[in-house]
């Protein structure tokens, strides 16, 4: 009998013999579901918003300006008008975000998927309500006069005033620090013309926050504008939780909402309200426009307002003939044009 140079192994993870040597092998779980990144979500907070118990809609109020004038003596002093207008904000149709999930596999699944699932439902939710805003703020950049006010069927008042976008001097600027910055202190200009006195947000994409505040070593004296000496600022954390900078007077934030494509058609990444006004709020389309040169947005909070019906909410709607149980989280809520002079667009140069 010849010695056996190899010996036969005994695989008790295989079936039958064969194949996978891990296959019966148990899995241990980790503890710890990873979940696709989340955007963070801001433009809630950076514009005005009015919660409605019931009811379609808010009106907004608009006050016009008083004037001066000289009194003649003996003569009967006739005062003035103000004159009066409001903006109407109308509630969207109930946005839904579901996930169905059945008695067997949850049954069968060694990890939990229930918070999880309820927590992406949300944030898919307040995604919506982010770009949403972010383009009524680029629509309300885009009412430069009194003409287009009224065109896109606002109640105007005589008095109002309105901003001019920025449009960058070269292709590439928007990756240019300094060009940026140059934009800045021009959008500022355009409101304070306009008498616009209220502190003011700017909302960049990574790539023009990165050439904003990308130091590099020995050149930190090069960027002013984030010199503390000339009411400069710069969040040296950089941790994604707050404004990132303060420049020319505006806080400065950093978001992947922002509209950046060609949107007239329709929506590219998100759904629409509903068109028929039978089952509907006949607003599909209300937040179509054309994005596509947009690089950032400034404003203050008086630019867009936020009507808000329902809340989010998150609910676990038990199924028993479907033998699951769906996760739904809801909201109703409506954004539109506030005061148009309060945004300024920031755009890529462009022909």
């Amino acid at each position: 009998m010849v010695f056996p140079v190899d010996q036969a192994i005994s695989q008790s993870g295989q079936i039958n013999k064969a194949g996978d040597s891990r296959a019966l092998f148990l899995k241990l779980f980790a503890g710890e579901v990873l979940t696709m990144f989340r955007t963070r979500h801001i433009a809630m907070g950076l514009t005005r918003v009015r919660t409605i118990k019931n009811g379609k809609s808010a009106s907004f109020p608009l006050i016009g300006k008083n004037t001066a004038k000289y009194h003649t003596p003996g003569k009967l002093i006739e005062t003035n008008k103000i004159g009066h207008a409001e903006r109407i904000v109308t509630i969207d149709d109930i946005a839904i975000s579901p996930v169905f999930i059945p008695d067997i596999q949850e049954a069968i699944s060694h990890y939990d998927v229930r918070s999880q699932y309820s927590t992406e439902c949300a944030e898919a939710l307040a995604g919506l309500v982010d770009r949403n805003i972010f383009r009524m703020i680029a629509k309300a950049g885009y009412i430069t006069s009194q003409a287009e006010a009224v065109a896109a069927g606002l109640k105007v008042l005589p008095e109002e005033t309105y901003s001019q976008n920025i449009m960058l001097a070269a292709a590439g600027d928007e990756f240019e620090g300094a060009a940026l910055v140059d934009a800045l202190f021009r959008a500022r200009t355009q409101l304070r013309k306009q008498n616009i006195y209220k502190p003011g947000h700017v909302v960049f994409g990574p790539e023009q926050i990165e050439a904003l505040t990308n130091i590099a070593q020995g050149q930190v004296n090069a960027i002013t504008w984030l010199n503390k000496d000339v009411n400069g600022s710069v969040n040296p954390n950089m941790e994604g939780t707050g404004p990132v900078a303060r420049i020319a007077g505006f806080t400065i934030y950093e978001s992947n909402n922002l509209p950046n494509q060609n949107e007239t058609a329709g929506l590219v990444t998100d759904p629409e309200p509903l068109s028929d006004v039978e089952f509907g709020s006949g607003n599909a389309a209300k937040y179509r426009g054309n994005y596509s040169n947009i690089i950032g947005l400034a404003f203050t909070e008086d630019a867009v307002a936020t009507t808000k019906l329902m809340d989010l909410q998150v609910r676990n709607v038990d199924e028993p003939l479907r033998l699951g149980e769906t996760v739904l989280a809801k909201l109703a809520v409506g954004h539109d044009m506030l005061r148009p002079g309060c945004s300024v667009n920031i755009e890529k140069y462009h022909v």
